[in-house]
């Protein structure tokens, strides 16, 4: 009887046994995602970042100055203002749940317009079960758009560093830093097509050797404001040396109002022979396209062997293709002809067309400072409309900064820039 009831219950508690254990093992809270994860951040980030953070902010000038590096940098809660947590997303690889949580800020979020960048937070436990963050800044490419998913390239990025993995981002060309819960630099990476590089970065945040009462943002700020370079720096991995380097941001910052902004606080190794050779940097690459006519070199052209003062006329316009604020500017030279189509009663009905218009090169106007710079000659593109032509210009510039000899930075390498300016319209008489 007992052998008939086995055979006939038996099955049936290998199945009730078979589901208990799937359910456990489908329960195990590290394999599946939950909501409760990203309010469990927000809470830790309160907590422990935040709280951190205050109260080392309320500790007496006598023992932490009111201009020392560590409390003007502090910038935790000026960001974390911005974290946007209902876009928090959860995501679980490898047994561990982590929390992406993008930060609200502009998609250029430096004063060089020419880098785009996106900055997120990570929360995640680690396999002791402590709650830990990283920064995450993603920088674009000079002149590139991110033209990627800030969200995916986080998650995508955050799997790469902690599980040392070099999975593809698609459609991303940039540089990846990972900072910790102190805003301390831990690790950086390049992206070239979507490959996922280790390489050696760093972004930091230098102060200007000028006087800090010169610095003021406006003239009602308070004492004390001071100026900072938030400067870029990509190494060789194997030399060590610097093979590009771009000064992204230039900020005043006062001791009431923090920096909350990119890279590193400021270096207790920044000696005044770093922020020197910085300044001289910005001193010498701080321009702008121009489009300003400085004049013309009007001549008469002969034709065929015979002198003819008004059938033929060179017209050769004299352009500003770049403005310094360091005091020097770059003048474009064009070679132009005009030809007179109709006669009038008088010089100034005669009527005069744009035969052609050609580039011709690029003579430098001014003394730099900090170091020297050096135009190509660029290419012109030349818009002839008859009565009026104007001339489109792509160039390059090198810059090499000033050599000095700093313990932190070796030498500064040349480094060169592309432009597009173009001219106003000139007219096609001869005067």
């Amino acid at each position: 009887m007992k052998k008939k009831s086995w055979l006939i219950y038996g099955p049936l508690l290998l199945l009730i046994l078979f589901v208990v254990v799937s359910c456990k093992k489908q329960s195990r809270s590290d394999l599946q995602p939950k909501n409760s994860d990203i309010e469990d951040a927000k809470l830790w980030f309160e907590a422990n970042i935040i709280k951190t953070e205050k109260e080392m902010l309320a500790t007496p000038f006598s023992v932490l100055p009111e201009t020392s590096e560590k409390r003007i940098f502090a910038r935790m809660q000026k960001v974390g203002k911005n974290l946007q947590w209902n876009e928090a997303q959860v995501h679980s690889f490898n047994e561990i749940n982590y929390v992406t949580v993008p930060v609200d800020e502009p998609i250029k979020p430096f004063s060089k317009k020419s880098f785009q960048a996106q900055r997120s937070f990570v929360f995640y436990k680690n396999k002791l079960g402590i709650f830990q963050m990283n920064v995450v800044e993603i920088i674009g490419d000079r002149e590139k758009s991110l033209n990627c998913d800030a969200e995916e390239v986080t998650n995508l990025a955050f799997r790469n560093m902690y599980w040392d993995k070099a999975e593809p981002l698609k459609n991303f060309n940039g540089s990846i830093i990972f900072y910790d819960a102190e805003y301390k630099p831990v690790s950086s990476y390049r992206v070239s097509n979507g490959l996922w590089n280790t390489a050696k970065i760093d972004v930091k945040n230098i102060k200007s050797p000028s006087n800090p009462s010169q610095n003021l943002a406006n003239p009602d700020d308070e004492p004390g404001c001071v100026t900072w370079y938030t400067v870029g720096f990509w190494y060789d991995l194997n030399t060590g040396q610097i093979v590009d380097w771009e000064i992204l941001d230039v900020v005043t910052i006062c001791p009431t109002s923090g920096g909350g902004g990119y890279g590193e606080g400021g270096s207790s190794t920044d000696p005044e022979c770093v922020s020197t050779t910085v300044s001289n940097a910005e001193n010498l690459s701080n321009t702008t396209e121009s489009s300003e006519t400085i004049g013309f070199n009007i001549y008469d052209i002969p034709d065929n062997g015979f002198y003819t003062p008004k059938a033929k006329k060179a017209k050769n316009p004299i352009w500003k293709c770049i403005t310094s604020y360091g005091g020097w500017s770059l003048l474009s030279h064009e070679d132009g002809i005009i030809e007179l189509q109709q006669k009038g009663a008088t010089a100034a009905e005669d009527v005069w067309y744009w035969a052609s218009l050609s580039h011709n090169s690029i003579e430098m106007l001014g003394i730099t400072i900090g170091g020297s710079v050096e135009p190509s000659n660029g290419v012109g593109t030349p818009h002839v409309y008859t009565l009026y032509a104007a001339m489109e210009l792509d160039f390059s510039v090198k810059y090499i900064v000033n050599p000095l000899s700093c313990p932190y930075i070796p030498v500064l390498p040349p480094y060169t820039r592309s432009y597009h300016s173009t001219s106003t319209f000139w007219d096609s008489k001869p005067y």
